[in-house]
Parts: C-alpha cells; sequence; structure tokens
C-alpha cells in the first residue's frame, strides 16, 4: 500500500506517506506475522451501517485534503534546460564555493583549537595552588551592557517604559 501510495501521488518517501496513510479512515494495520507488514483495506466486514457511514465521512474529507498535501511533496517535474558551458561554469562555481568555505572552517577550527590549547597552557604554567582556582568554570552572568546603536537614546525612555511594567505588574 505504502509503495503504491508514494509512487501515485508523488510523495517522496515512505516516512511522509506512512502518517497520510493512517489518517485514511479505510487503512488499518496488518498483523505483524507473515504477510509481509504493510496497511490493508477494510473490505467493510463486520462493521456496522452507522460505522460505515462515519467511515465514509472521514475518507471523503482525507480524500479532498490529501492532494494538497501530496502537492507539497511532489518533486518538480519540468526540469531547466541548460547548455554543456553552463553546466560545466556552474560546476566550477561551485567546486571553488565549496574549496573556500573549507578553508574558512578549517581556518576557525584552527583558532579554535589554538585558542583552547593556549588556555590550557596558561593554567599549567600556573602554580599548582591556583590551577584548580584557573580551571573550574565560574557561573556568574557577564554583566548587562546595552547594546551599540547609531542614534542616542531618547531621554525619559526608559522612566516611562518601566513605570508602564509596574502597571502591568500592579494589574496581575
Amino acid at each position: 500500500m505504502l509503495r503504491g501510495l508514494s509512487r501515485s501521488t508523488g510523495v517522496l518517501s515512505r516516512s511522509r506517506a506512512l502518517p497520510v496513510a493512517i489518517l485514511r479512515a479505510d487503512a488499518t494495520p496488518a498483523p505483524a506475522q507473515g504477510g509481509g507488514g504493510g496497511w490493508k483495506k477494510n473490505k467493510g466486514k463486520g462493521k456496522d451501517k452507522e460505522e460505515e457511514q462515519q467511515d465514509t465521512r472521514g475518507t471523503a474529507n482525507v480524500e479532498k485534503i490529501f492532494p494538497l498535501f501530496a502537492n507539497m511533496f511532489r518533486r518538480p517535474t519540468d526540469k531547466i534546460k541548460r547548455s554543456p558551458e553552463e553546466v560545466k561554469r556552474a560546476s566550477e562555481i561551485v567546486g571553488r564555493y565549496n574549496k573556500k568555505m573549507q578553508e574558512r572552517h578549517a581556518l576557525k577550527h584552527k583558532e579554535f583549537t589554538t585558542k583552547i590549547r593556549c588556555m590550557w597552557e596558561a593554567i599549567y604554567a600556573l602554580p599548582p595552588s591556583l590551577r584548580e582556582a584557573a580551571a573550574t568554570i565560574d557561573p556568574t552572568p557577564l554583566p548587562y551592557r546595552p547594546p551599540l546603536t547609531l542614534t542616542p537614546p531618547i531621554p525619559g525612555f526608559a522612566e516611562e517604559e518601566e513605570k508602564a511594567r509596574a502597571k502591568q505588574r500592579s494589574k496581575l
């Protein structure tokens, strides 16, 4: 059922098709033993007329909504035709981009590891009595620094804002 469902609707993967198959009112899980698993349709065996009416209403709604979801995951069918020169130039550009990004990543990684190595060298350069204090992490938060702006602050704005907050707190 899932293989046919994903092919017929254009859904990219079975994992995305599974929730939709579960939502369908006429699909129930097959037994775990034998038969290869999957989902099987109920043929209406052993159901009351009321249950069948509920199933058809639910199925009708899902049938209306399902194409909308299927279109979201459909692969594009129209491909842009490019000349061999364009393909070659695009691959060269992508290759240069990847090379530069790898160099950038390697440089950042090198800087980071150098900082860590220098930190530990500085800690080991301390006398043994101070090493433990230097190696512990200080949990106190950093002091507040207002963000840098291009315009000066509006005089009295912070006080008015604080008064408005105090009013809000008093109402609660």
